[in-house]
């Protein structure tokens, strides 16, 4: 991919080029950081949204104690390196401590 990017600067107009090349000097792509989910959980969670099944999973928040969920999953979002679920909380979404 790196090289279709580089064939593209080329064939830019040489105004355009020294900007973009000033744009590329500067700028820095974050690396995604953070657990990595199996290709098994993101497809179990795809179909379930898609099939309108609810999920049911462990969830522990920062400084909190471990919880178990359910929902009615809505979408799957994958933004900035992350994978994230949009979902509706079921009445008996949140069980554990209080």
């Amino acid at each position: 991919m790196a090289a279709v990017g580089v064939v593209a600067v080329r064939v830019l107009p040489p105004r355009l080029r020294t900007r973009v090349d000033a744009l590329r000097a500067v700028t820095l792509s974050a690396v995604a950081s953070g657990p990595v989910v199996g290709a098994g959980v993101l497809t179990a969670v795809a179909q379930a949204c898609r099939d309108e099944e609810r999920l049911r999973f462990g969830y522990t928040a920062r400084g909190s104690a471990p919880t178990e969920r359910e929902v009615e999953p809505h979408r799957v979002v994958a933004l900035g390196g992350r994978w994230y679920l949009v979902a509706a909380g079921t009445p008996d979404a949140f069980t554990g401590p209080a």
